[in-house]
């Protein structure tokens, strides 16, 4: 192999998650360590996660002993998915703290996507208005 060859890299960055029994019965997902270490200084307290269906999953992260875990939020976007062990999600850092993720079933193919309850459609709504409202704020 010649070391004369440019690296080469996808552009957004990328990491897959196999749930296991530890992820459900701690209602959180760790992120893999070398993702944390290349692109962590970009991820603030909260991320969005997005799904291919258009729901759109806030979620805390939680930092404890040089690792860092989708906490508050996870368990609810794991419980209408129905992730259960073996299920599988690939993650796609978007930047700004967003990341789109795509579930797929223990046979390895995508999930058909149920409807989002309408509360957490109701929840996407206040935080895009509560957006709108700090950069109305801030430009005055």
């Amino acid at each position: 192999m010649s070391t004369n060859q440019p690296i080469v890299s996808s552009g957004t960055p990328h990491f897959f998650k196999i749930i296991l029994e530890d992820t459900l019965q701690e209602n959180k997902l760790r992120i893999p360590r070398k993702f944390v270490v290349n692109y962590g200084e970009t991820l603030s307290d909260s991320v969005f996660v997005k799904l291919p269906c258009g729901s759109k999953w806030k979620m805390k992260l939680t930092k404890e002993d040089n690792n860092v875990w989708l906490d508050k939020g996870w368990a609810d976007l794991a419980k209408h998915y129905a992730l259960k062990r073996g299920s599988m999600l690939i993650f796609r850092y978007e930047g700004n703290s967003e990341f789109n993720a795509t579930r797929f079933d223990t046979s390895t193919v995508e999930i058909d996507y149920p409807p989002r309850p309408v509360e957490f459609d109701k929840f996407d709504v206040d935080l895009e208005l509560q957006a709108h409202e700090e950069e109305v704020s801030q430009d005055e």
